[in-house]
């Protein structure tokens, strides 16, 4: 019963203001974690959707590869124009 109390008193407006203002990365973290917990339901409960789950997990994986790879890219080229610049 606690557990309904929660859902419904959870402020989602809060909770967007929050989140809105993070970094992509976190927010695509965050999905993630949130779609594993919902993979575990769905497992629990052999919910017929798990495949397409599975499908937007592996995709949002990916992303989340993508994502540093890119992040570190930018921060070689950064720490190349530091160092060009501060050697002028």
């Amino acid at each position: 019963m606690a557990q309904s109390n929660q859902r419904t008193n959870f402020d989602f407006n809060s909770f967007n203001e929050l989140v809105g203002r993070q970094p992509a990365g976190l927010k695509v973290f965050l999905a993630e974690s949130l779609l594993n917990d919902v993979d575990y339901l769905f497992h629990k409960f052999s919910n017929p959707l798990q495949e397409d789950l599975n499908t937007i997990q592996e995709a949002l994986t990916a992303l989340r590869a993508e994502m540093k790879k890119a992040s570190a890219r930018r921060a070689q080229e950064n720490e190349r124009q530091n160092s060009s610049t501060g050697s002028a």
